[in-house]
């Protein structure tokens, strides 16, 4: 694509269409203002009405149909933000439904309707759940339990670690000074802790946020059971009803894209979930052969923080090593949290991983922290969670992008190549 035609043209061709280039110069300055704007309530939905009203008479050259894609995706992207919380429930059981495709599939083979189909699926995934919550639930409980009264003294252990003489060496060895670090902690840290938790009368002040949750939580704990059964029943219809608003000459290539998007989701999730539960099963061994505290605590969170990669395990040693000042052997105990940790994570990165998800994801370990960090700051935990595949679907088509890009600069140059040689000839 030459140069001129980015520019907006009269329909006969004579010159730039001034009207559409002012409209696209505004746009772009107010899509600038809505990137600051975003914390605002109703800052990006009102900027974003102005520029679908400056740019649809335009929507016909290139640059202003580039802009409102933009604005569609930063809007999406606010709106899943201020929405996370509701969303959840549709997210996991959407994403549930999904991992139980074949399942429905070889059922269906059979000639099971739909509906009882899905009803046994979501009676057989709640009931592996009512089961396992029944095996772990009480000692869950109990060492919860136990850790909210352990709470206090980790934060009075710390002051006597930093007090042993030969933790201040160590310290002092790697260029750390014990003192500045015990007085930042307790004029800045317990103070900031106090403060989030309680006020001058000493109640929660975060009472309502944490009422707010657990509702959240009860509404989710309703409506997913109805909302897996209605997706699973579904599924394959929402696929076609989706499929039947894209415009038949871009349905071919949405078709093969999403079939690709999908294979990506598949390997990932499934294979992440498993990498997960045997990293999981790997930490618990350990901790109960050592009489680890909270061994079921720290094995169910690694479980969990794994699937968030580098940042969840770096999480989990800190949270570990603090649950392990209730032990009366802290350096034991603190030494085998500390190796169980490494050594699960080992065997994910090294092992697990090459095997079960091979290159298939392919990103670089810089763009996967990039990613979660990005996603993790705008979506919270439901970023951390799709950061990495919906990064991964964004990686394959922005390759295919260039591959097509790349494809025709060669059919241009071929063809400059031959009228050159004509023109010799």
């Amino acid at each position: 694509m030459s140069e001129k035609s980015l520019i907006p043209q009269l329909p006969d061709g004579k010159g730039p269409d001034l009207l559409a280039m002012v409209a696209m110069v505004a746009a772009c300055v107010i899509l600038i203002a809505i990137a600051f704007l975003i914390p605002v309530e109703t800052g990006p939905f009102v900027l974003s009405g102005l520029i679908a009203i400056i740019l649809w008479p335009h929507k016909h050259h290139q640059a202003a149909r580039s802009i409102l894609y933009a604005l569609v995706f930063i809007l999406l992207i606010y709106i899943i933000s201020e929405l996370r919380i509701v969303l959840v429930p549709f997210i996991i059981s959407f994403m549930v439904a999904y991992l139980m495709a074949p399942i429905m599939s070889w059922l269906r083979h059979f000639r099971i309707p739909a509906g009882l189909a899905a009803m046994l699926v979501t009676l057989i995934f709640l009931g592996g759940l009512t089961l396992v919550g029944f095996g772990i639930g009480p000692i869950l409980i109990d060492q919860v339990k136990s850790l909210s009264t352990h709470a206090k003294s980790i934060s009075e252990f710390i002051p006597s670690l930093l007090a042993d003489p030969e933790v201040r060496s160590v310290l002092m060895n790697l260029g750390l000074d014990p003192t500045v670090i015990l007085t930042k902690y307790n004029t800045q840290l317990i103070p900031s802790l106090q403060n989030y938790l309680f006020d001058s009368d000493g109640l929660v002040t975060n009472f309502p946020t944490l009422l707010n949750v657990v509702a959240n939580v009860v509404l989710m704990l309703v409506f997913l059971p109805f909302l897996l059964f209605y997706f699973m029943r579904d599924y394959e219809e929402l696929i076609h009803r989706f499929q039947g608003f894209i415009p038949d000459e871009r349905r071919e290539w949405v078709e093969f894209h999403s079939r690709k998007l999908q294979q990506i989701i598949a390997t990932y999730v499934r294979g992440q979930l498993l990498i997960a539960f045997i990293g999981g099963v790997i930490c618990l061994v350990p901790f109960l052969i050592f009489s680890t505290p909270y061994a079921l605590v720290l094995s169910i969170g690694f479980l969990f923080l794994s699937l968030v990669p580098y940042v969840g395990v770096i999480l989990m040693l800190v949270i570990g090593v603090l649950l392990c000042t209730s032990s009366p052997n802290f350096l034991f105990h603190a030494t085998v949290v500390v190796a169980t940790f490494l050594g699960s994570s080992a065997i994910q990165n090294f092992i697990l991983t090459p095997k079960i998800l091979g290159d298939r994801v392919g990103l670089h370990p810089v763009i996967l922290l990039l990613s979660i960090s990005i996603f993790g700051y705008f979506l919270g935990m439901l970023g951390l969670l799709i950061a990495i595949p919906l990064t991964a679907a964004l990686n394959t088509y922005f390759k295919d992008w260039l591959e097509i890009k790349n494809q025709e600069f060669a059919r241009q140059s071929a063809s400059g190549t031959r009228g050159r040689k004509g023109s010799v000839s």
